[in-house]
């Protein structure tokens, strides 16, 4: 469906006009079947979460501020943008202030709208929560009295599917003497929406007839005591259910990770906080994606099969659907999802079934199979959207291990992440004329262990798109930055280009309403802040490396290449330092090792690496127990240890015992984790830290120091090193500079 770049003219009186103008997604709040509201021109312009808003342009409506603030509310965004065209003038609302409207002159022009985003986005956090912050609340207190996650995520389906009922018949399913349990929800739903229960994940047989949650549903009924919103869970389900079970799995693994560990209570409670990665998918990333794939793939296509093969609560299925709404694309016929989770099998095909008949009634049935995705075969597909698991090898079940090796075949080489096996299994099933877009951990489009996995995708596949945003913000506690990358499954063409889509960390949502076509404005951080969309030749994307970089460093490498310069690697062989495991252990400072017997202190070798180093020079602050001869660990035995270490293994070895021994993938509980068979024999070499700039790396000619956080480099060459680079002292301020 490729389609032409619009250029479309400025009007504050059409829905699409702002969508194209700030790269927003124009949905109707309303489904066409929701009663006489579906006529009046109500959207909801989806952005992230801090800019999405509603739109209403007056078409005789009968409703008032007060109504759009309810469905705002429901809709998951802050703000109400009503456009007067008699006054040409805007009415700014927020659901959490509703008395406090301010009024603009209307945008002129494109540049004025997106300033009045900006404002959007710049505003305060509410004042009170939000749907999702309510719908949660309830869940909690649903949760206190059904131990079983997946039956209380199906019991919030009965309320939420009871309550959209209720807003459109005023009626409320009882029992005698006052009670309403699950089993009665799903009684009456049966009879008035049948075909929606067999996604509830509940039926008359299975659900609870002991727990009364009647007090949950008039709770959910009433308005929010803070705000006075009403909730109206048709408009949530339409346009906010991403955000709503992603937030209800994360919560669910909060409160097992508060079971398993009581002391981390107090940091996994604060709202907004605790484990996540970038399994929680943005839903407006994932709209984004989702558009490209629908724009890149043939127009002429029929029986679409959209696929998402970790799909978690759904979140790539359900902003697909969105998407499609608001591009008129009806081709798919199938929704197909995969998990291993048994949360994914209680939230997944509720979530998207309801979204998709919400929001495009039902065109498009949803299939969920609950497996390993690494085990099962998986459905021909025509689009594949996903965001798959991202695990380092060491942290791999050997099973699991296994798998992947099993899955990229004669492409695995090193030690490859789980999502590359994801991503390879994607590749294998997508459809010719098919279109892959997944969200990645960086170092898989350059990692040298995955050349040769890059090769063979290039060799199939056009790279449509490239992404990147620095830092870790985006994802929450991400502990890896993460990439996006669009796949079109045909030959190369001669005139095809690769895209590149770059951000600062903070300027996300900027990138993606610039992916979206949309106008954005210079952010006033200086070098330190941008936002960059621009197309590269795929030839400047070599197996080597398909890592985004700004469009000034594309240029450098490009004229680096053309003057045939030595590369490091041709220079240099580089290893990565020691990771310990548990530095508190094996690391001491000077002071700590002077405690020690100078016979036990025979034991420990300078570090060099992050923080041991400064303008060109090592300098020796910390110590790390290593205990090893070019042949390897000079102990045998815990004992030996023991006996020739005594002072040493009673002050920090003993007392993290329990530490050390939970570490995975160890040898011995008593020595660091990897400790780097090449560091066993001293020589000389150039280390560097991790992070640094000028004068980060320095010299170390006796090859005493053992590099911890840093890396080592060895001179590839025939030259003498005291000849070539000098000693220590002389060097220094040369490798400074």
């Amino acid at each position: 469906m490729e389609s032409t770049s619009r250029a479309m003219a400025w009007n504050p009186l059409e829905p699409e006009s702002w969508a194209d103008t700030l790269g927003l997604a124009a949905v109707p709040m309303f489904a066409a079947d929701n009663g006489a509201t579906a006529s009046s021109t109500v959207w909801v312009m989806l952005d992230g979460k801090r800019a999405s808003f509603s739109l209403s342009i007056p078409q005789n409506q009968s409703h008032g501020v007060q109504d759009e603030l309810n469905w705002s509310w429901s809709a998951h965004v802050r703000h109400v943008l009503r456009v007067d065209p008699a006054s040409k003038s805007i009415a700014v609302a927020r659901w959490d202030i509703p008395g406090n409207i301010a009024h603009f002159a209307w945008p002129s022009g494109k540049r004025s709208a997106v300033e009045l985003l900006l404002m959007l986005q710049a505003s305060p956090a509410p004042r009170g929560p939000d749907c999702v912050s309510y719908v949660l609340d309830v869940f909690r207190s649903l949760r206190a009295r059904c131990a079983d996650a997946n039956i209380s995520l199906a019991i919030l389906n009965c309320l939420l599917l009871a309550l959209r009922e209720f807003r459109k018949k005023g009626d409320l399913p009882t029992e005698n003497g006052g009670r309403l349990t699950p089993q009665a929800i799903v009684n009456w739903l049966t009879t008035i929406c049948p075909q929606d229960v067999p996604q509830i994940g509940l039926s008359s047989s299975s659900a609870p007839s002991n727990i009364d949650i009647k007090d949950l549903l008039d709770h959910m009924a009433r308005p929010e005591p803070v705000t006075g919103c009403v909730l109206f869970p048709h408009i949530l389900l339409r346009h906010a259910s991403s955000y709503l079970y992603q937030e209800a799995h994360l919560q669910i693994e909060r409160d097992s990770q508060r079971f398993l560990f009581e002391e981390m209570a107090s940091a996994i409670m604060v709202a907004g906080t605790g484990p996540r990665d970038a399994r929680y998918t943005p839903p407006n990333l994932a709209r984004a994606l989702a558009r490209e794939t629908i724009r890149l793939i043939d127009s002429d296509s029929k029986n679409i099969i959209v696929l998402d093969p970790a799909c978690g609560s759904g979140v790539f299925l359900q902003e697909f659907v969105r998407e499609a709404l608001h591009l008129g694309y009806r081709a798919f016929s199938k929704l197909i999802g995969y998990d291993i989770s048994q949360l994914a099998k209680a939230i997944a095909p509720f979530a998207t079934q309801l979204t998709s008949e919400e929001c495009a009634g039902s065109v498009a049935p949803f299939e969920f199979k609950h497996h390993d995705s690494l085990d099962a075969e998986w459905d021909p597909a025509d689009i594949i959207l996903m965001n798959p698991p991202f695990r380092s090898w060491q942290d791999m079940s050997l099973e699991t291990q296994a798998k992947v090796l099993d899955t990229l075949g004669t492409l695995a080489t090193g030690r490859p992440d789980l999502a590359a096996a994801f991503l390879w299994k994607a590749c294998q099933h997508v459809s010719p004329g098919g279109v892959i877009a997944c969200v990645l951990p960086a170092p898989l489009l350059q990692s040298s262990s995955l050349e040769n996995l890059r090769a063979a995708i290039a060799s199939q596949f056009q790279i449509s798109l490239v992404g990147r945003f620095h830092g870790y913000s985006y994802f929450a506690s991400s502990l890896v930055e993460t990439s996006f990358l669009i796949l079109k499954k045909s030959d190369p063409q001669a005139d095809a280009v690769t895209r590149i889509l770059i951000a600062s960390e903070r300027n996300e949502d900027n990138a993606i309403r610039r992916l979206r076509g949309g106008e954005i404005l210079s952010g006033d951080g200086g070098k330190d802040e941008f936002v960059e969309f621009f197309a590269v030749s795929p030839d400047l994307l070599t197996p080597a490396s398909w890592l985004p970089r700004r469009q000034a460093d594309f240029e450098l490498l490009r004229l680096l290449s053309q003057s045939q310069l030595p590369t490091v690697q041709r220079l240099f062989t580089i290893h990565q330092g020691v990771r310990t495991g548990h530095n508190e252990a094996f690391l001491l400072s000077i002071q700590e090792l002077n405690t020690l017997p100078v016979s036990e202190q025979a034991y420990f070798r300078p570090t060099a690496g992050q923080g041991a180093i400064s303008d060109g020079k090592l300098s020796t602050k910390e110590y790390i127990f290593y205990p090893f001869a070019p042949s390897g660990a000079v102990f045998e035995t815990e004992n030996e240890l023991r006996r020739k270490l005594p002072k040493y293994f009673k002050r920090w070895l003993e007392p993290n015992r329990h530490k050390l021994e939970s570490r995975a993938k160890i040898s011995s509980w008593c020595l660091p984790t990897w400790p780097r068979t090449w560091q066993f024999e001293r020589q000389r070499k150039i280390v560097t830290s991790y992070f640094g700039g000028r004068g980060s790396y320095a010299l170390d000619l006796t090859g005493d120091h053992v590099v911890v956080a840093g890396f080592a480099w060895f001179w590839k060459g025939e030259l003498d090193a005291d000849t070539q680079l000098g000693h220590n002292q002389a060097c220094s301020p040369s490798l400074a500079a």
